[in-house]
């Protein structure tokens, strides 16, 4: 269920100064899982490299209630300025955004019945692990067999295997013998209704993350200003300045029952009690993370785990284009900003930096443009992913660094009575990228052991190569337009694996559409169709380089829609339009190469393609929307 509300009012002081008011707002109630991107495939429990796990995640029973809600208010004023330099044009915007979201599981995460499936894979996969000259000095003789909807594991000889939980001696054709795990990591068979005591193999035990209710909520607000003085009385030809703030807040919170616990997040420890205390994020107690709200943890240098984070945009800019001749417009500027953040480990960053940019444009006749810009852009540290706010194993880097990303483009347009064509290829250097997600420090040897996960400052640089090529043609009461499309995003000279944070890598992107007015019935038809070319690839992991680079398979789609507009030609009901939109008309499945193909964030890339599989979450089908409004 999805409800909009949108209002707009525009006031006039006087001639030359306006005030406008809007708001809008999107409620939306559904149930859903939690991740986006992820089918109901089943991922491998543990990362790459350590002790294989008898149980395997099943995603697409993380299914939870959410409320998802979005309310912007923006209030405007503008004054119109004169022909003269000191007769400027001035305008500002004061705004105020909340996003925010409930997430509460449908299911008891703790109980017995939601256990996790066992991993059908897991003989084969204790077998290669066992044999692997890294891991064989953890693997002792022994046996594995099927038991109680999980697996056991016994030690010694076959023929006198001590199986454990049990002092049966057993043989078989379904028991494995070979080397097995000294010291299992996990427990090796489910609860059940005669020991229903929540272990490993439950759902929120087995992924903590995504059975943990939560209140999400992004604050975005500030002011800006910009003044814009005439160099020429067309404003043709113009010198502009202004400053921003801008704040960004992002919190994670939870309600409080009467007793003072979070009563929609449930105590594995005592699944029908009152609830979860106050623990920002559940961790056995017996591993390396167990964090509580009022105690900082001292695996965490004594860093405090905050539910929140805050930054801040404070900035200035200039710029200025001018025709030094009658064909030939230059324009550069420079704006310079400082950004503050308290992350959510109660530390404070503060970076800043300028972004000049320059553009010339020629035009050699008047029929074709040449334009060439170049831009240098410091961005600052920010808050990160509200999701990751209470999970005490994601920390900050200390002393961050502005990242650092420069972009030079080449655009060529040919216009014309029937066409127009215009082409562009850019290239793009980020350097000291900062991550929204963690990079898996205790693995990489990143130098921070109580991390599991950080954001900070990508050692990669990160280059992206792309090009565009578009036209359109027109004849009559008949548009017809095309484009063709790609970036090629690269790390080490490797095409990027996707990342939430970063660029998605895709094929060749060609659209075409064509548009057909009956100016007389005041009626718009439009046909869009847009085609995605086929994808193989080795990917470079940003998050996870150690695991090397990971085989990637994007198929290929093409997908149609028709849009129908409608706006009487009668002046009896001029401002009204009635629409109608049919997306995906031939109801075609597929996958967005757009879409992350990892089914986390945080989780190792390989963990996140088991058998190949690419775990996103198909786009919709067939669907349509009719939509009235009226303009007074």
């Amino acid at each position: 269920e999805v409800n909009s509300v949108l209002g707009k009012v525009n006031g006039y002081i006087n001639d030359t100064d306006t005030i406008s008011l809007s708001y809008n707002m999107t409620r939306e109630n559904s149930t859903r899982l939690l991740r986006p991107n992820t089918t109901s495939a089943l991922s491998k429990a543990n990362d790459p490299g350590s002790q294989p796990a008898p149980f395997v995640i099943d995603f697409g029973k993380e299914l939870a209630h959410t409320i998802n809600f979005n309310h912007n208010l923006s209030l405007k004023y503008k004054h119109e300025g004169g022909p003269n330099f000191n007769q400027p044009r001035i305008e500002s915007t004061a705004f105020l955004g909340v996003r925010g979201g409930d997430y509460n599981p449908v299911v008891n995460p703790f109980a017995y019945n939601s256990n996790e499936p066992a991993n059908p894979d897991y003989i084969p996969e204790v077998k290669d692990w066992c044999n692997n000259p890294d891991n064989i000095s953890q693997c002792t003789q022994g046996a594995i067999r099927p038991y109680n909807g999980g697996y056991q594991i016994g030690y010694g000889q076959p023929g006198n295997i001590n199986w454990q939980g049990t002092s049966a001696i057993s043989t078989g054709s379904n028991i494995y013998h070979g080397l097995v795990p000294k010291n299992p990591d996990y427990d090796m068979t489910p609860p059940n209704a005669q020991n229903p005591s929540a272990n490993d193999w439950t759902l929120g035990n087995a992924d903590a993350e995504g059975t943990l209710a939560r209140r999400i909520f992004l604050i975005n607000s500030g002011v800006n200003v910009k003044v814009t003085h005439p160099i020429s009385e067309d404003y043709g030809n113009v010198f502009e300045y202004g400053m921003i703030y801008q704040n960004l807040s992002v919190f994670s919170g939870l309600d409080k029952g009467k007793n003072g616990y979070y009563k929609n997040n449930i105590d594995p420890n005592d699944p029908n009690g009152p609830g979860l205390p106050y623990r920002h994020y559940y961790t056995d107690q017996s591993s390396q993370y167990p964090q509580n709200l009022n105690a900082p943890n001292p695996l965490y240098r004594n860093m405090p785990q905050n539910s929140h984070a805050i930054g801040n945009i404070i900035g200035g800019f200039m710029q200025a284009n001018y025709n030094i001749l009658s064909n030939v417009i230059v324009g550069a500027g420079t704006r310079y900003d400082i950004y503050t953040l308290l992350d959510k480990n109660g530390r404070t960053h503060v970076t800043s930096g300028f972004s000049p940019s320059a553009t010339v444009l020629y035009n050699p006749i008047e029929s074709i443009g040449l334009k060439v810009s170049y831009a240098y852009v410091t961005k600052g540290a920010l808050p990160g992913d509200g999701v990751l706010m209470r999970d005490p194993t994601v920390i900050y880097q200390r002393n961050l660094r502005p990242a650092i990303g420069q972009n030079v483009e080449f655009n060529v347009d040919y216009n014309s009575k029937y066409f127009n064509v215009r082409g562009a290829a850019f290239y793009q250097v980020i350097n000291n990228f900062i991550n929204s997600y963690g990079q898996d420090t205790s693995k990489n040897g990143g130098g921070n052991a109580t991390a599991k996960n950080m954001s900070g400052n990508l050692p990669e640089t990160i280059n992206i190569y792309g090009y565009e090529v578009s036209g359109n043609v027109q004849y009559k009461n008949f548009v017809g337009t095309f484009s063709v499309a790609r970036s090629w995003p690269t790390a080490r000279g490797h095409l990027l694996a996707d990342t939430y944070a970063l660029a998605a890598t895709t094929g060749n992107v060609f659209i075409l559409k064509a548009d057909y007015n009956i100016h007389k019935w005041g009626l718009t038809l439009t046909w869009l169709s847009r085609f995605v070319t086929n994808m193989f690839y080795e990917g470079y992991s940003i998050y996870y380089p150690q695991y090397g680079l990971m085989k990637i398979h994007k198929p290929g789609y093409g997908v149609h829609n028709v849009f129908i507009n409608w706006t009487p030609t009668s002046k009896k009901w001029q401002g009204l339009r009635i629409s109608a939109v049919f997306n995906n008309i031939l109801n075609k499945q597929y996958v967005s190469q757009a879409s992350v193909w990892q089914a986390s964030a945080d989780a190792p890339a390989s963990d996140m393609i088991p058998k190949n599989k690419r775990m996103a979450l198909p786009a919709p089908g067939f669907n349509a929307r009719f939509e009235v409004s009226y303009q007074f």
